[in-house]
């Protein structure tokens, strides 16, 4: 990570690679994206060649203050406008579009504190 710069505040890898049936996995194969099994042998496509070919390119503005990192589109990014809200906002927008283009749902990386915890 950046120690400065507009990547320098990342939220890291904000999905996890999606599970994918056996169709789902061939679509994505005929299309040039990255199926594989996991441990447990489910199939699983690439979120960030997911995000790319829903449009979310690398360095791409996202939302207020919210960007794909000039490295991948995986790895979002707060810039000086983030907040909390504006950053989950653009994680269900990212995460419907994927769906809307390829009919694969993602699912959130980052794990939030119960309602309880958070302050």
């Amino acid at each position: 990570m950046p120690e400065s710069g507009p990547d320098a505040r990342q939220a890291g890898s904000v999905f996890l690679n999606p599970p994918v049936d056996r169709a789902q996995a061939s679509m994505v194969r005929a299309t040039g994206g990255r199926v594989y099994r996991d441990g447990d042998g489910m199939l699983r496509a690439s979120a960030g060649w997911l995000l790319e070919q829903s449009g979310y390119s690398p360095g791409v503005h996202v939302g207020p203050g919210v960007y794909c990192s000039a490295g991948r589109a995986l790895t979002v990014t707060a810039r000086d406008d983030a907040t909390g809200s504006s950053f989950l906002t653009c994680l269900h927008r990212m995460a419907r579009t994927v769906r809307e283009t390829s009919g694969i749902e993602l699912r959130p990386e980052p794990v939030r504190p119960p309602a309880e915890v958070r302050t």
